[in-house]
């Protein structure tokens, strides 16, 4: 079983995995780190500033702070 990020910044999965623990754990990375909480839309950016990560909405402009992932 392995996980890592190939060059293009994809992630690549090898093994046997529980799809029901697989499809939760996307679920709860796109809840956090992708979808605006403002607006609920997934046209964001994280964008880096000094050591804390900024989660933008390219439809509100909305930026929330987010924690280290």
């Amino acid at each position: 079983v392995a996980a890592y990020t190939n060059e293009s910044g994809q992630l690549v999965l090898q093994g046997k995995f529980n799809v029901q623990v697989i499809t939760k754990l996307l679920e709860m990375f796109v809840q956090k780190y992708v979808k605006c909480p403002t607006c609920g839309s997934g046209d964001t950016r994280l964008e880096k500033k000094g050591r804390i990560f900024i989660l933008k909405c390219m439809a509100c402009g909305a930026e929330t702070t987010l924690e280290a992932f």
